[in-house]
């Protein structure tokens, strides 16, 4: 990964988009990244919404959205190409979110 996710906590989950142009890694301290996959670049900075660890993330089939899980007890649905939040999934979970497939 070399130069990508630089200034990111030392925990972090990630996972590449179906077409690996994306990279949307997922951290301890809260929040999620998405990365142009070519130049390493962050596209759009942190996107907050958790408000503890999240432990995993994964691209939806088509790659227009990813899914986070979280020691919150959410799972949230995001769009690659705004950043922001689309819809909470699920609230309340009765266990920590660690992992999860679609």
């Amino acid at each position: 990964m070399g130069r990508f996710m630089s200034g990111t906590p030392r925990r972090v989950n990630w996972r590449s988009s179906p077409c690996a142009a994306y990279i949307a890694s997922a951290s301890w301290d809260s929040t999620l990244r998405i990365w142009n996959a070519h130049t390493g670049k962050d596209i759009h900075g942190s996107m907050r919404g958790h408000t503890r660890n999240v432990n995993c993330v994964r691209f939806l089939p088509h790659g227009l959205a990813i899914v986070s899980g979280s020691d919150d007890g959410t799972v949230r649905m995001w769009g690659v190409s705004t950043g922001q939040q689309i819809a909470r999934l699920l609230e309340s979970a009765a266990q920590q979110m660690s992992r999860y497939k679609w």
